[in-house]
């Protein structure tokens, strides 16, 4: 074999491995939507399957008597988004938008974010996107009120 094709197949097996190791991590990205000035939730950790993450949810500001919902599930091309109006503490009712179909809910109350949450070794999860948006109820001394947090799409590996 001569030391250009081992050069070249040597090359190709770096690259190759550094792609598999890049594509192994995962992804996240947000999608926007939700209700004005809320950012999207935060995820940390490796993002790969049979491993554990953190999710914080720092657009939603749980006080006393106040809740939130993870809603996962597919992700809404925009023309899909869903208008939802909510009764908000800026501005009475504000149009938020759903960017997340969601297909399951994870109930958080006051104090628990981050939540740390183990990814199931599935592999059927490897590669699909999910969405993640968090419906916030918050309480203070004006009451308490609703809103979305902009949509979130993870991408395992």
């Amino acid at each position: 074999m001569s030391t250009f094709l081992r050069a070249a197949l040597s090359l190709a097996l770096v690259s190759f491995v550094a792609s598999a190791t890049l594509q192994a991590q995962g992804s996240q990205r947000a999608l926007g939507g939700g209700c004005a000035g809320r950012s999207a939730p935060a995820i940390s950790g490796t993002l790969v399957i049979g491993s554990t993450a953190s999710i914080d949810s720092p657009g939603c500001f749980l006080g006393q008597g106040g809740f939130g919902l993870l809603l996962l599930g597919t992700p809404l091309p925009t023309a899909q988004w869903i208008p939802i109006p909510l009764r908000s503490s800026r501005r009475g009712t504000e149009l938020c938008d759903l960017v997340v179909l969601p297909q399951a809910f994870l109930e958080v109350t006051a104090l628990p974010f981050p939540l740390t949450v183990a990814i199931p070794n599935d592999p059927v999860l490897r590669g699909g996107a999910i969405g993640l948006q968090t419906l916030c109820n918050e309480c203070g001394f004006a009451g308490c009120f609703d809103l979305l947090t902009q949509g979130l799409e993870i991408v395992f590996g």
